[in-house]
C-alpha cells in the first residue's frame, strides 16, 4: 500500500481519536468513564479480568523479595527492549501492563460486538477500522485496571516490573506510596527517552505494519494506534523532553524514596550507542551525583533515534 495512503488513513484516525470525535477516550463510545459509576454487570467482568491476569502464571511468581521495577519514557521509546536487554527482571517476576489490559479488554469487546457500529466504518484505504486502532476507547478502563493490578500485586509482595510511560505527574508519589505502604526495598527506574519526532515515528511504523499485515491477512487486529496528541501532549514546546523524564528524575529525588535499602535511576538517551546513565542512592543517601531533568542538564542531552 502507498504511504500517501497510510497517512491519510492515519490522518482520518487522529481526527476520529481527538476531543469530542466518536473514538476519543472519553466519547460516549468509551468503555469506562472515571467520573462515572460502574454498572454492576461491568464491575463483575473487571473482577474476573482481574483475577484472570493474576492467575496467569501465579505458580511461578516469586514473593518476598520485594523489588520492583518501573519504566518511564514516551511510547515507542523501546522501553522493553531495553528492560529485556539489561535483563532487570528475570522469570518469576510479574509484568504489568495496561497494553496488555487493553488487548483483553478489546478481544472482549470485539466478542461482545461492543464496536460493531465503529468497525462497519471502512477508511480511505477501502478497509475498516480494525480492534487496535479503537484502543483508545479502552484506554481508560485499561488505565484503572492496571492500578488495581499494581495494588493486589505489590500488597502480595510480589516482585513486579510496571510497564508504562510514567508521563502522568501524580503517578511518582502514588507508587512511592503503595511502594513503601508495602515494605519494598529494592527498586529500579527505567527511564528510556526519545525526541517527539522520533516517537511519533515510531508509533506511525509500528501502527502501519500492523494495518498492511492484517489488510494482507498475516495478523488479525490490526496494529495499535497511538493518537498523536498522546505523544505531543507529554513533551515540551521544542518537542526534546518529555514530563517522563521529570517525572523519573522527581521520583528518584523524592524525600519520599529515602527509605528504600537501594534505589536506582538508568536513563538512556540513545540505545544505539549502547551508553546508560546511572544514579544511586543507598537509604536515601546519593552514591555519586544527583541528577538533573534532561533539559536541565549541564551538558544539554541530544536525543537520537532510538
Amino acid at each position: 500500500m502507498e504511504d500517501t495512503v497510510l497517512l491519510r488513513v492515519a490522518q482520518q484516525l487522529n481526527d476520529l481519536t481527538s476531543p469530542g470525535a466518536e473514538l476519543h477516550r472519553y466519547s460516549t463510545n468509551a468503555t469506562f468513564d472515571p467520573k462515572m459509576p460502574v454498572a454492576p454487570a461491568r464491575l463483575r467482568f473487571q473482577r474476573r479480568l482481574l483475577d484472570d491476569f493474576l492467575s496467569e502464571g501465579q505458580e511461578d511468581v516469586e514473593k518476598g523479595g520485594l523489588a520492583a521495577v518501573i519504566t518511564a519514557g514516551p511510547p515507542g521509546a523501546g522501553k522493553s527492549t531495553l528492560l529485556r536487554k539489561l535483563e532487570l527482571a528475570g522469570p518469576g517476576w510479574r509484568i504489568i501492563d495496561a497494553d496488555a489490559i487493553k488487548l483483553k479488554l478489546l478481544d472482549a469487546a470485539v466478542q461482545e460486538g461492543t464496536f460493531d457500529g465503529v468497525f462497519a466504518q471502512h477508511l480511505e484505504d477501502g478497509y475498516p477500522i480494525m480492534p487496535n486502532e479503537v484502543s483508545s476507547l479502552v484506554h481508560n478502563e485499561s488505565v484503572y485496571l492496571a492500578d488495581r493490578l499494581i495494588e493486589r500485586c505489590l500488597e502480595a509482595r510480589e516482585n513486579v516490573v510496571i510497564e508504562g510511560t510514567l508521563s502522568w505527574s501524580g503517578l511518582p508519589a502514588r507508587y512511592l506510596s503503595l511502594l513503601e505502604l508495602n515494605d519494598y526495598s529494592g527498586v529500579t527506574l527505567l527511564d528510556v527517552e526519545v525526541d517527539q519526532e522520533t516517537a511519533l515515528e515510531h508509533a506511525y511504523t509500528r501502527w502501519a505494519e500492523g494495518r498492511t499485515a492484517a489488510i494482507n491477512g498475516a495478523t488479525n487486529g490490526g496494529g495499535r494506534f497511538t493518537p498523536r496528541d498522546a505523544i505531543t501532549s507529554i513533551y515540551d514546546p521544542t518537542g526534546r523532553y518529555s514530563a517522563c523524564n521529570r517525572n523519573a528524575v522527581d521520583f528518584f529525588n523524592s524525600p519520599g524514596a529515602s527509605g528504600f535499602d537501594t534505589l536506582e535511576l538508568l536513563i538512556s538517551t540513545n540505545q544505539a550507542s549502547g551508553d546508560v546513565q546511572s544514579y544511586k542512592r543507598i537509604v536515601g543517601n546519593y552514591s555519586g551525583p544527583i541528577p538533573d531533568y534532561l533539559q536541565d542538564a549541564p551538558t544539554a542531552t541530544s536525543l537520537s533515534d532510538t
